[in-house]
């Protein structure tokens, strides 16, 4: 009894010390991001472990390690529970090291191995929730209590580590995005079987931290877990029920990846809800660095197919209660018989009113309502509301690689799909191509001019041709630029070029208001300074000289004083305007010197973080500017990013 007087105080510090991390780490990680400095990650990767308590892969742990542990004493229950904490951290981290030495052999790279564990967190996250809303009749590892003859018979200590070896196995496919979405692809991407196995430790940390808060409380005459072990089927119900939305949904993601993501329309929907910003901050946007890519899925399809599959996976486990009530309906007892059927035929109709809702909303009103303003919004009004073009992109050679010539030819269509004739030209130029890398690093604005004469077959055709030497391998974006019979209009493409560059795509995030480019220096101001979305907002690009002089011998660049090409940093949004001149606007005369101030004037559609690739022109040189620009959401916010493109003047 002395011994554990002399215990108390201590646990009960450290007990209270724990809470108040695990509170801090919860609020922390929604508001900060993954960042590749080691001390940064590790303290997310920790973080990120202390949500996994939330989802029915960790939560009923609990169940497991508090009951070991209560009436023990507090050095045995501590030691309990620390011996558990131990097999759940050495298995995670196992797994940890595997996928650090092998995952990229088998792989290939981070995103499609980001997809695969999507995939694999959404079944396991189902055969989770069929378990808990009582459909699953297969056994596997979970805390249920189905633990081996082997590991019951063995002492308390060797027991509770081996419950923990056992258990650690359930949450390595468990599906939360942060663990998937970031923590597993450093993982892989590491090659390293070291830091892998370093990494899946401190999340396996993370895992532990809240188990330890609810055993101790527990070992000091607290249970906290006594509602949950009383309500303890109503809660693995609710999970469950909520685990098979999630899982669907992440299995689907996986499936199909961000592409059907966009293309969905539920991309939209959820940043109209939570804002991009906060779920990019999330996602680790927020930050000097971001990861940031889009590859082929594993089985990708048709993307359409995507929402009507994740919607069916959902349905299932109605319909399979519905079963299992109608054959008990026609099974049960006389007297009950009725009554049961009624209630079959009543819980059908509910899930036959829901099939009807889910596949209406997902598979039409999302996609539909996406599509809308993919093709029709114009921020300028430049855009003929009635004429929607599109485009075909091919390459030669077929897959292209680093550091060879590649000509891409884009072929122009119009509404009808017949190929785009009468192009005009804008700003001396008939097709501007702008391309740049999904990490934004690589920018280009070419034209087919600058390679080949146009000639009365590439008009009739509708196609032209550019050449790049692409430096990386990875995917690019093309955004290009016409008017057509007066009205201006943008088509966007992707190209992948094909290397075997194994690390993470990452967006170098600048925060600065004033660099170098070349042999001046520039400076931004926008107005307001906080913008805004769906607010007008204007940017001021000022010149000087090393000295700090103004610079005034600016001369126009393709026809305007400044050409300015905005991208989203989910690459979802597109803008290509032009700059004015104070005293002469958009019409500065051939030949007129001007500076050095230009400005332009934009509103952007929704929050978020963006590109800005300014250019000028000086003693026959061009220069291009880079700056990044975060919006925040506005009262007059689109409510949604889409993966559009405008054109403006």
């Amino acid at each position: 009894m002395e011994d554990n007087q002399k215990i108390r105080i201590p646990l009960l510090g450290f007990t209270v010390i724990l809470t108040a991390i695990f509170a801090i780490g919860l609020r922390w990680v929604f508001f900060a991001a993954p960042s590749t400095d080691s001390a940064i990650f590790y303290l997310y990767d920790y973080a990120v472990g202390l949500t996994m308590i939330f989802l029915p892969c960790t939560l009923p742990l609990a169940f497991v390690v508090v009951p070991l542990a209560m009436g023990k004493g507090y050095a045995r229950g501590i030691g309990i529970a620390a011996a558990f904490a131990a097999g759940v951290t050495l298995t995670l981290s196992f797994y940890g090291a595997l996928l650090g030495q092998i995952g990229l052999t088998f792989l290939g790279s981070a995103e499609t191995a980001k997809n695969w564990m999507y995939m694999f967190a959404g079944a396991m996250g189902l055969l989770f929730a069929f378990h808990d809303i009582g459909l699953r009749g297969f056994k596997m590892p979970t805390y249920s209590g189905a633990f081996p003859d082997f590991i019951q018979r063995q002492q308390e200590f060797v027991k509770a580590f081996l419950l923990g070896l056992f258990l650690g196995n359930v949450g390595v496919g468990c599906p939360n995005p942060l663990f998937n979405g970031v923590i597993i692809p450093q993982i892989l991407v590491s090659g390293s079987a070291f830091q892998g196995w370093l990494i899946m430790v401190v999340q396996a940390l993370g895992r532990v931290t809240p188990l330890f808060i609810l055993t101790f409380y527990a070992i000091l005459g607290v249970n906290a877990t006594g509602f949950l072990v009383k309500h303890r089927t109503k809660v693995e119900r609710s999970t469950g029920w909520a685990m098979v939305f999630i899982a669907g949904f992440l299995f689907t993601l996986g499936t199909f990846t961000h592409d059907w993501y966009v293309s969905s329309g539920i991309h939209t929907y959820l940043e109209s809800v939570t804002q991009e910003e906060f779920i990019t901050n999330i996602l680790g946007s927020n930050i000097g660095k971001l990861g940031h890519a889009h590859e082929a899925p594993p089985a990708a399809g048709n993307l359409w197919i995507g929402s009507y599959m994740m919607v069916t996976i959902w349905l299932i486990p109605f319909i399979w209660v519905w079963l299992r009530k109608r054959r008990e309906a026609y099974t049960s007892a006389e007297a009950e018989r009725v009554q049961k059927i009624h209630g079959s035929r009543t819980y059908l109709s509910f899930v036959v009113w829901l099939a009807i809702g889910l596949y209406t909303l997902f598979g039409w009103v999302l996609p539909h309502n996406f599509q809308f303003h993919t093709k029709h919004m114009d921020m300028d009004m430049d855009m003929d509301m009635d004429m929607v073009f599109s485009s075909a992109v091919s390459t030669d050679p077929a897959m292209p690689k680093p550091d060879e010539m590649t000509k891409i030819t884009i072929a122009l269509k119009d509404d009808g799909g017949a190929p785009l004739q009468d192009l005009e030209v804008d700003h001396e130029r008939l097709v501007h191509v702008i391309i740049v890398s999904e990490d934004l690093a690589t920018f280009m604005h070419i034209h087919p001019e600058d390679f080949e004469p146009i000639t009365d077959e590439m008009r009739a055709k509708g196609e032209f041709s550019v050449q790049v030497k692409f430096q990386n391998s990875g995917t690019y974006y093309i955004a290009s630029g016409f008017s057509h019979k007066g009205h201006a209009g943008v088509v966007r493409n992707t190209i992948i070029v094909h290397g075997d560059r194994q690390e993470p795509v990452v967006i170098i995030k600048n925060t600065m208001r004033e660099e170098r480019f070349d042999d001046f220096m520039v400076s931004l101001k926008t107005n307001p300074e906080q913008i805004q979305s769906g607010v007008p907002a204007h940017l001021e690009y000022t010149m000087t000289d090393d000295a700090g002089n103004p610079v005034g011998d600016m001369v126009k660049y393709l026809g305007a004083p400044m050409h300015l090409a905005l991208w989203s940093y989910d690459l979802g949004y597109f803008l290509h305007t032009h700059g004015e001149v104070p005293g002469y606007g958009h019409d500065v005369p051939a030949g007129a010197s001007f500076g050095p101030t230009i400005d332009t004037h934009v509103t952007f559609p929704y929050p978020g973080l963006y590109r800005a690739f300014a250019q000028f022109s000086r003693d026959g040189n061009d220069y291009t500017t880079t700056f990044d620009i975060s919006v925040t959401k506005g009262q007059g916010d689109a409510g949604m990013m889409q993966d559009g493109g405008e054109h403006g003047h």
